[in-house]
């Protein structure tokens, strides 16, 4: 499968009030040490429209947010290609800083390879298109003054867009397998008080190059969805393949997400989960292993 650039054009041209756009961009050194999630995005708002740049450090536990008049957002129309102040770019191929140092800011340059694309899921009020499951990471950032040397390393790159984050959110994303070309992204969104039960769905397993994807749009199921304080455990079946996932939750820190007209509700976005998988067709394994390094959110209803 090739990369699809589309997924990560920006999709807010002629768009009112209230409206988001956000990119996510996972980082993980070679080591595993540095593990950190860089958020650019933009809000149109009751009161003012914004852009905005997130920086998660998880090793630290904290994050940084930047914020910036919308007019310092510039997207280039059908591609995926768009800068924050000018100087701070992002598309399928790098990411580049100059966010001042006085500031916590960031400086330097990434470049990807080997991107793993996935697919969109558009809803009526949150849309999420998966631009790469994983990628090779070759570049230096200098965060907080302190030069990270991501040659090596491992990513991840999503979008997601609308008019509201929704009330009701898991998703847990991991490229730190044991084989190299092993990639996991799940997206859920259950029902309210119906955590058995799942109205929405997108689950991408990339293994030994071939896309396994599971969606309640593609007629795929949610047979089990558990969640507990220190574990969730979630089984899905696509009429051929039956994947079974359990998460060991971890503590992380806080991010802003978007809410109509605004970026002010936070969640908990740690970078160190892990995820255990068995994939099954026919009652016969096919893959079994654990993914270490994994983002998680849980937002959950009320």
């Amino acid at each position: 499968m090739d990369f699809v650039p589309h997924l990560g054009n920006y999709h807010g041209f002629g768009k009112t009030a209230p409206y988001f756009e956000s990119w996510y961009f996972k980082l993980i050194s070679a080591d595993e040490k540095h593990r950190y999630a860089i958020l650019p995005g933009i809000i149109l708002g009751r009161e003012e429209d914004l852009a905005f740049v997130q920086v998660l450090n998880d090793h630290a536990g904290h994050s940084v947010y930047f914020e910036y008049p919308f007019v310092a957002f510039r997207a280039v129309p059908d591609r995926f290609e768009f800068s924050i102040n000018r100087k701070n770019q992002f598309s399928a191929e790098r990411i580049a800083f100059d966010i001042a140092m006085e500031h916590g800011g960031v400086k330097g340059e990434l470049r990807f390879s080997g991107a793993q694309p996935g697919t969109a899921l558009n809803g009526a009020e949150f849309s999420q298109g998966v631009i790469s499951l994983g990628q090779r990471l070759e570049g230096v950032l200098t965060i907080d003054s302190n030069p990270i040397d991501f040659t090596g390393g491992r990513g991840y790159i999503e979008n997601i867009w609308g008019s509201n984050y929704p009330d009701t959110y898991l998703w847990f994303p991991s490229k730190h397998f044991p084989e190299a070309d092993t990639a996991l992204a799940a997206s859920i969104f259950p029902t309210p008080g119906l955590f058995s039960v799942s109205t929405a769905f997108n689950i991408h397993l990339k293994r030994d190059g071939k896309l396994y994807y599971f969606a309640a749009a593609n007629g795929a199921k949610m047979e089990r969805l558990d969640i507990a304080e220190k574990q969730i455990t979630c089984v899905v079946f696509n009429g051929q393949q039956r994947l079974e996932m359990t998460v060991a939750r971890a503590e992380g820190a806080l991010l802003r997400i978007p809410a109509k007209y605004t970026l002010t509700r936070k969640m908990h976005h740690p970078l160190s989960a892990s995820v255990s998988l068995r994939l099954t067709e026919a009652g016969k394994t096919i893959y079994e292993g654990s993914g270490r390094c994994a983002a998680l959110e849980f937002i959950k209803h009320g």
